[in-house]
């Protein structure tokens, strides 16, 4: 899958405005009870039609807006496309580099996942092939006079110890169609050695 090239352009043109705030939980809003809210293939209302949001849909993942913040780019099942922004509210919740926001990452190669849920400080991983482990957050932070565009982990299980890097950047699952606006490189130390991996991460409800 290649993340299009409208939304790459997007990353790079929205500067630091959409990096302190994006991506970011939305609610659909104002939409009549017994209509939808259009996902379109491009940021324009003449646009072909590639899926419907409910008018009390929640927890919907806007990825970035677009440069004069009328259109979001949402994932939407195996796929992506644009919601118009005067029709979604934002969510209260964390920022993403917080440390307080549920996140789930994969990647393949091998195929593996993760998730974290900030309340237990827990970080759950699995690989195809490999026992899951139970990670415990020792610490994270993002690099000192710059934007929130990284955070770092590190975490520890009964028998390895992980470090990550989460990056503000566009990120594709090599499957799908789907817009992530969070990679992530992750390194896991086990007695038998050093292992590393890269993946998408998406917010997640708390």
């Amino acid at each position: 899958m290649k993340i299009p090239a409208l939304a790459i352009a997007l990353f790079s043109l929205c500067g630091s405005a959409w990096a302190e705030t994006f991506p970011a939980l939305y609610e659909v809003t104002g939409v009549a009870a017994d209509d939808v809210l259009n996902v379109r293939s491009a940021p324009n209302a003449g646009s072909p039609k590639v899926g419907t949001l409910v008018p009390d849909q929640k927890q919907i993942e806007v990825v970035l807006i677009d440069d004069a913040a009328k259109w979001g780019l949402i994932s939407q099942g195996e796929g992506a496309g644009w919601v118009a922004m005067r029709f979604m509210r934002r969510m209260d919740q964390s920022a993403w580099h917080s440390l307080n926001q549920p996140l789930s990452c994969s990647g393949t190669e091998p195929f593996w996942s993760l998730g974290f849920d900030p309340a237990q400080r827990a970080i759950s991983f699995d690989s195809l092939g490999e026992s899951p482990d139970l990670f415990e957050l020792e610490a994270g932070a993002v690099p000192q006079g710059r934007p929130p565009s990284t955070l770092g982990w590190h975490a520890l299980s009964q028998t390895a110890s992980m470090f990550a890097t989460l990056h503000l950047s566009a990120c594709s699952d090599g499957m799908s169609d789907r817009a992530y606006g969070l990679s992530v490189d992750l390194f896991i130390q086990q007695p038998d050695g050093l292992v590393g991996y890269s993946g998408c991460c998406s917010l997640e409800a708390p």
